[in-house]
């Protein structure tokens, strides 16, 4: 085997590398060490259901990452947009506040709260991005010790961001997704029939100039002289002009030996925090709600969909697909006892939420999920602080993926740093020749 370039890692930032790529002629291999596409955008289908892995909106629809990163590879989605998303608040669903006429009628906030929250977003909207990377959420927002102002703004950053701590979300990445969210058309869309659609329409773009080879793991890269030269797999070398690197980068240091990158990037990236959760699937024998509209909850902090009253494709006939995420940080996931409860508090609000659940109950599937983004949005990983798509040192290594410092977070991430490793990789190429 060999290649003009090879990616490592068949997820949606090295698919969809790879697509791009292989749309502009680039002959590409892609090198993957388990036997499915998609890594966390993977999908799985049982006994009629369509399951993604977790939750997979795509934010602001045609206008996102995702939308524009397959343009690039001549592709295009087939999205489904949602009702306007929901926020379930002792017993009632309400309009999700991320609007000022929404934020103002908002019964989880006094007079005084919803003044303080108005001020706080217009200094979020009106304040550089930049300037606010190394501050903590909490110390933008004014009265944060006001209860009802603080819970809100704990489930704001945990729908936005993924992490409902404010006291360690960065407020400037906060600021970034904020102002989108504001400019959007939608805020989030999902693609007709799950995960499945975009891998496979990104596999058959590749497979038009390249290879996805599976079941592939890749031990080492090979760096002489200040530039890869290809990489190492069952003993076999598999020589390349350039080589893409797009897996999860706190494993970066078992592919590389001493000394052929920095020990200072090497050390960043292996303590890159991820973040995690809770996955719950659940297979419904008849239809229990119509709602088609995202929902989050407030206590625990969770969000998720009647995927099939969006998308009848990815449930049979008749039936009914429900999917929630619960985002945990590290040291809860790493308890099993914290785990399980947690697991217990998410079936019951979702019982509390839809009390024929129970009675129209198949079956489920739970996941708990240690790396759900490759990176949670707090002060100190800010994209100024993780790794560019250019290796520090090697000019022909590059890197894809939500561990990047794509724009956004988690598969805007992906999309984005996909969009920029390949024209570096075409930028590249086309010096050396």
């Amino acid at each position: 085997m060999s290649a003009d370039v090879i990616i490592i890692g068949a997820g949606v930032g090295g698919l969809t590398t790879a697509a791009i790529l292989a749309h502009q002629g680039v002959e590409t291999l892609v090198l993957e060490s388990s036997n499915r596409l998609g890594g966390r955008f993977s999908y799985q289908e049982k006994e009629g259901f369509n399951l993604d892995y977790g939750v997979h909106g795509l934010p602001f629809a045609d206008e996102g990452a995702a939308s524009a990163a397959f343009s690039k590879a001549g592709l295009e989605i087939d999205l489904l947009t949602t009702d306007s998303p929901l926020l379930y608040y002792q017993g009632e669903f309400l309009p999700f506040p991320n609007k000022v006429s929404t934020v103002l009628r908002s019964k989880m906030l006094s007079l005084k709260e919803r003044l303080y929250l108005l001020l706080s977003l217009a200094k979020l909207v009106l304040s550089k991005p930049e300037k606010n990377y190394d501050t903590p959420l909490e110390d933008i927002v004014f009265g944060i010790n006001q209860p009802g102002l603080r819970t809100i703004m704990e489930f704001l950053s945990g729908v936005i961001m993924v992490c409902p701590d404010i006291s360690r979300v960065s407020a400037g990445e906060f600021q970034h997704f904020l102002k989108k969210t504001l400019r959007a058309k939608e805020a989030v869309a999902i693609p007709k029939g799950g995960s499945k659609q975009l891998i496979l329409k990104l596999k058959d773009r590749i497979e038009e100039n390249g290879k996805i080879s599976t079941d592939t793991k890749v031990d080492s890269l090979i760096i002489k002289k200040g530039k890869v030269q290809g990489v190492r797999s069952r003993g076999e070398t598999i020589p390349a002009n350039a080589v893409v690197c797009a897996v999860p980068l706190q494993n970066l240091g078992s592919l590389v030996e001493k000394g052929t990158l920095p020990g200072w990037f090497l050390k960043a990236t292996k303590e890159l925090e991820p973040n995690g959760g809770i996955s719950l699937d659940v297979a419904l024998s008849r239809p229990i709600s119509d709602i088609k509209s995202a929902i989050a909850t407030v206590g625990p902090m969770t969000m998720g969909y009647f995927t099939s009253n969006i998308d009848p494709s990815v449930a049979p006939g008749g039936k009914q697909l429900l999917t929630f995420f619960y985002p945990l940080s590290q040291n809860w996931i790493r308890s099993k006892e914290k785990v399980e409860k947690e697991t217990e508090r998410l079936r019951a609000m979702l019982s509390e939420m839809f009390p024929e659940l129970e009675s129209a109950k198949e079956w489920e599937r739970l996941m708990v999920l240690p790396m759900v983004d490759g990176f949670v949005p707090v002060v100190g990983q800010d994209r100024n602080r993780r790794a560019a798509v250019v290796a520090p040192n090697v000019p022909n290594l590059f890197f894809a993926g939500d561990t990047t410092d794509g724009a956004g977070k988690g598969g805007d991430v992906a999309f984005n740093s996909a969009v920029e490793a390949a024209r570096s990789v075409e930028e590249y190429l086309g010096e050396e020749a």
